[in-house]
């Protein structure tokens, strides 16, 4: 294999140009995905979780772990209300 001083410069420009293209390519994504702004919004949500699983006992011996299993969230609602001032606030 031939040593080439040139070879190393060469592989910068290449990474250069890959990085500009990539950020040119990125901000022309994020421009065509701007929607309007929603002046109000309300958000209402339930939720519950049953891992139904079984883990290793906390500050039991490190060696032979005891299991012990993971309790259910309690089911819960929430709700939510954002006034948008303006787009960007």
């Amino acid at each position: 294999m031939l040593f080439h001083p040139r070879s190393g410069s060469m592989r910068v420009l290449c990474s250069c140009f890959l990085l500009m293209l990539t950020l040119v390519l990125l901000s022309a994504v994020t421009v065509a995905q701007d929607v309007e702004t929603p002046k109000d919004e309300i958000f209402v949500g339930y939720q519950w979780l049953h891992p139904g699983g079984t883990v290793p006992s906390p500050f039991g011996n490190f060696n032979a772990p005891t299991g012990m299993k993971l309790p259910d969230m309690p089911a819960g609602f929430g709700a939510a209300y954002t006034y948008n001032f303006q787009k960007f606030f």
